[in-house]
């Protein structure tokens, strides 16, 4: 099994609970952004090896995210899955 495959998995469950925390940081700047860059932040730590594209995924999304707490489970896996294709040069960002 692939080295980064292997460790992808228990990052991503962890976001995926995180995802359920995702309206406790709710801001009137940037509304549900902050829990949202918490559920996200190991599923983009095991995706990116190199610290600055790791800070550019990360700025990605912080600036403003809000939606029903119901679809922040999905909307992380999607994400997260659109980052692993950004990583490999798939996708453009």
């Amino acid at each position: 099994m692939d080295k980064g495959k292997k460790k992808l998995g228990p990052a991503f469950a962890r976001c995926f609970l995180r995802s359920y925390f995702a309206g406790a940081g709710f801001n009137t700047r940037g509304l549900q952004n902050i829990g949202f860059s918490y559920a996200m932040q190991p599923g983009l730590e095991a995706i990116y090896d190199d610290h600055a594209e790791l800070v550019k995924a990360r700025k990605r999304y912080v600036k403003h995210y809000n939606s029903h707490p119901f679809w922040a489970p999905l909307l992380v896996a999607i994400f997260l899955s659109v980052e692993v294709q950004i990583r490999d040069g798939r996708f453009p960002v």
